[in-house]
């Protein structure tokens, strides 16, 4: 696929990384204030 370049697949991973890191952080707020 041409429009798969490295600058996509770099874009899509720290995307990818930014959501896990988001879904850590709320169910880690949501323990702490249980």
């Amino acid at each position: 696929n041409p429009r798969v370049t490295p600058e996509v697949t770099r874009d899509v991973c720290l995307l990818a990384r930014m959501m896990a890191a988001n879904l850590y952080y709320s169910q880690i707020e949501d323990l702490m204030f249980e």
